[in-house]
């Protein structure tokens, strides 16, 4: 391990708590060893003239900044080293849930895909003029939808409309299957439609037969002008996750990094999952029988990318070869959302 990689901090996360205290937390360090911490309010706007905090040794600290946006960004520096930016991964929208930043994690050569560029979510239809502040402050350009027409009509965005950020609808269908229409079919008591393998051959049918929709995004994430970017389904873990997936492949994130990030849309979720759940029941219906349909499953994400691997290659070479994209600009795409780690 590189002297760099050895002054680094590991298993660092950020998370909110009340009242503009954030809880920043690693892996514990020797006792006599020096953390300061600086913040700002983007990943290039840190104030380094003085740190805001600074320990010896332990596994993090709470830090009240009063008076700054909801999503400020720290750099940790151990000791004489380097640094290194971290945020939050999930931003405290008011009426959206499992809404994140997919920065920070670190890739096979060593570098780290940037903060503040690219951010996914789950639907955005009940924002409020606080969320929209959120939005522009952290500067949205583009939104993605991959909802079906159905579901974006029967609950649209919600977003500024101050023209401040484009919306693309991008619709990704399975045949006749909507997920509007299953919400109907759950109310009547039919899950009939929901197999063992309903969902991990959903999620290889995005891998298969969407390669021109690949192509669009990508094209569109290429573009700088069109970033940070962020994208959607219903709610962000099934659509969304394969689209973070071929992303952070992309980028040179390792697979089980890719997978932990996918899971995460359990944790988030996990509130929502509740009272769906409460609600299923009153269908008569064992939620436990829904459980692969209402969570993000480890094992369709795990399907994806061996299709990538068996059938294509690599995710890179998926979107050469299928979706047709260029080397030269998926490498610099690579080059792009990415930084010294």
């Amino acid at each position: 391990m590189s002297l760099r990689n050895d002054q680094q901090l590991s298993g660092i996360a950020v998370e909110r708590l009340d009242n503009g205290v954030f809880r920043i937390s690693w892996d514990a360090l020797e006792r006599d060893e020096r953390v300061r911490v600086f913040a700002g309010d983007s990943p290039h706007g840190i104030d380094m003239r003085a740190p805001v905090a600074e320990v010896r040794g332990g596994d993090g600290l709470e830090l009240s900044l009063t008076g700054r946006p909801d999503n400020p960004y720290f750099k940790l520096i151990r000791g004489n080293g380097p640094g290194v930016v971290w945020a939050q991964r999930r931003l405290p929208l008011e009426k959206t849930y499992n809404f994140r930043d997919i920065g920070g994690y670190r890739t096979k050569d060593n570098r780290r895909m940037r903060w503040g560029m690219i951010y996914r979510s789950a639907n955005l239809s009940q924002l409020t003029d606080n969320d929209h502040l959120l939005l522009k402050r952290i500067g949205i350009r583009l939104v993605c939808d991959f909802r079906t027409r159905e579901e974006a009509q029967a609950q649209p965005d919600r977003l500024p409309q101050d023209e401040s950020m484009q919306y693309l609808h991008m619709p990704i269908a399975h045949g006749k299957f909507d997920p509007a229409e299953a919400l109907d079919s759950i109310k009547k008591g039919d899950i009939s439609w929901l197999t063992d393998d309903f969902m991990t051959n959903n999620y290889l049918k995005q891998v298969d037969r969407f390669p021109g929709l690949w192509k669009q995004f990508f094209e569109r994430l290429m573009d700088n002008n069109q970033r940070p970017l962020l994208f959607h389904c219903t709610a962000g873990k099934d659509r969304t996750g394969v689209c973070t997936a071929l992303i952070m492949l992309t980028a040179g994130v390792p697979e089980p990094v890719v997978i932990a990030d996918h899971q995460l849309s359990n944790t988030y979720n996990a509130e929502v999952i509740g009272r769906i759940e409460q609600e299923i029941k009153k269908c008569g219906i064992d939620p436990e029988k829904m459980r692969s349909y209402l969570t993000a499953p480890r094992e369709a994400i795990e399907a994806v990318l061996e299709r990538l691997r068996t059938r294509y290659g690599s995710a890179e070479e998926y979107l050469i070869k299928k979706a047709g994209l260029a080397r030269r600009d998926l490498q610099r795409l690579r080059r792009e959302i990415t930084t010294d780690a």
